[in-house]
């Protein structure tokens, strides 16, 4: 496939699960989350899939890294999902669900203008765009550690409902 064939897709399934993300609320949200971050680690794999393919891991890597605090964040809701519908939890919960996908969808942009220069496609230039890749790494950080409030949120302070 082309190259701008592969990122237009990708950008379509991450605008995809950006809209599921924001439309669905309420004690069934989990669903729509669920769904919403499927379409969203189907787009990264996509592109990580194909960066890997032109011999370029350094930026499959920072592909792979974007999904790491969405699966994990997948897994608490399917383990907590009984509390999450009976709406025995903390409304903090969703406070820092939507910070996360404020997270996600920031990092997909990110990814996004990263792919946009037809270099990085070719040979990561470290020198032109460090700035840029550690801006993503940050996110990634600022993620896994809102996505593991979540986890403490789900795991300790439950409510009668």
């Amino acid at each position: 496939m082309e190259r701008d064939t592969i990122v237009s897709v990708y950008y379509g399934l991450i605008i995809t699960g950006a809209i599921v993300l924001s439309t669905l609320y309420g004690a069934y949200s989990w669903i729509g989350y669920m769904i919403g971050y499927a379409f969203i680690i189907a787009g990264i794999f996509l592109i990580a899939g194909y960066l890997i393919s032109l011999k370029n891991y350094f930026s499959g890597i920072i592909s792979i890294i974007i999904v790491v605090p969405i699966l994990y964040y997948l897994v608490l809701i399917g383990t907590y999902q009984n509390r999450i519908i009976n709406g025995h939890i903390s409304a903090n919960y969703y406070t820092f669900s939507n910070i996360l996908i404020f997270l996600t969808l920031l990092q997909n942009y990110i990814l996004y203008k990263l792919l946009q220069n037809s270099e990085l496609t070719q040979k990561v230039d470290f020198s032109k765009n460090l700035p840029t890749i550690l801006l993503l790494f940050l996110v990634g950080v600022l993620s896994s550690v809102t996505v593991l409030t979540v986890n403490i949120i789900l795991n300790y302070f439950t409510t009668d409902g």
